[in-house]
């Protein structure tokens, strides 16, 4: 009955939600007060679904908006054009006889060569931390080369998963695109055999060697404008793998990742 009340409350307020598969962590923030027009601050109270009352944690939260624009030329007139945004959040609260410090980003900025998105957050404590990292930067240098790097993890004191794959494709001399990856898996680079998003090289087959000589199968596509999944899959007598699936949005960013050993998983709103 108290799981059934705690998410009818959390359905029902403005919340920021963060859940991960051995935890089950949920934090629930409410702002109570405009400082000024892109400022505001609030509360916050967390817990955890298994151990309500040893682990509740609850605190005061700080959070700001900065919105970045670009200027064009059209019909000899300049206009204005809203080329990103960032959300700061810092809070400070008490958790398991200690004081728990945290901090969020979330921005993304687009320019002529360039297109960035980034979610970040931090919490430390005593005996302990949580991050969470979520990323994807795109480059298109005309006639130099095109590449993007796409980032995802979730570190606490019991998961640690992450993925990393940067794919470029140079536009003179050697113009092989080649992919480079760090996951839970090691360190590998592959070549793709099949190019999904051609335009920054962010969606990819591709085969290649981890850093121990194993075979890699590297598989990353973009889908729905904001969504990513892929799969690093270890192809020897000790097989492994690694899914994944993400939302890159500044409004309600989330991550899953899935393991041969677990996984984790994170989501805002």
């Amino acid at each position: 009955m108290k799981k059934i009340i705690i998410l009818i409350i959390l359905i029902a307020s403005l919340t920021t939600f963060s859940f991960n598969l051995s935890s089950n962590n949920i934090i629930i923030s409410k702002e109570l007060l405009n400082l000024s027009d892109s400022a505001s601050g609030g509360i916050y109270i967390g817990f955890n679904l298994d151990n309500i009352l040893d682990n509740l944690s609850f605190g005061i939260n700080y959070n700001d908006e900065e919105e970045f624009f670009t200027y064009q030329k059209v019909f000899f007139k300049k206009v204005k054009l809203k080329a990103g945004e960032r959300n700061f959040g810092f809070s400070i609260g008490y958790y398991n006889n200690s004081i728990i410090l945290s901090t969020e980003v979330k921005k993304y900025k687009n320019d002529l060569i360039s297109k960035s998105f980034s979610y970040s957050y931090i919490s430390v404590y005593k005996g302990g931390s949580e991050e969470r990292k979520l990323s994807l930067d795109k480059y298109l240098i005309p006639t130099i080369a095109k590449a993007s790097v796409f980032t995802s993890s979730f570190n606490d004191v019991i998961n640690n998963n992450s993925v990393l794959n940067v794919g470029v494709q140079l536009q003179r001399y050697i113009t092989i695109p080649f992919i480079i990856s760090k996951s839970d898996l090691g360190y590998s680079l592959s070549i793709p055999i099949g190019i999904i998003e051609d335009k920054y090289i962010s969606g990819f087959f591709s085969y290649g060697i981890l850093n121990d000589g194993s075979p890699i199968f590297n598989f990353q596509t973009p889908f729905n404008k904001d969504y990513y999944a892929g799969i690093q899959l270890k192809m020897n007598n000790n097989p492994n793998f690694i899914i994944y699936l993400s939302k890159l949005n500044i409004d309600n960013p989330f991550t899953i990742m899935i393991t041969k050993n677990g996984g984790s998983f994170f989501f805002e709103y």
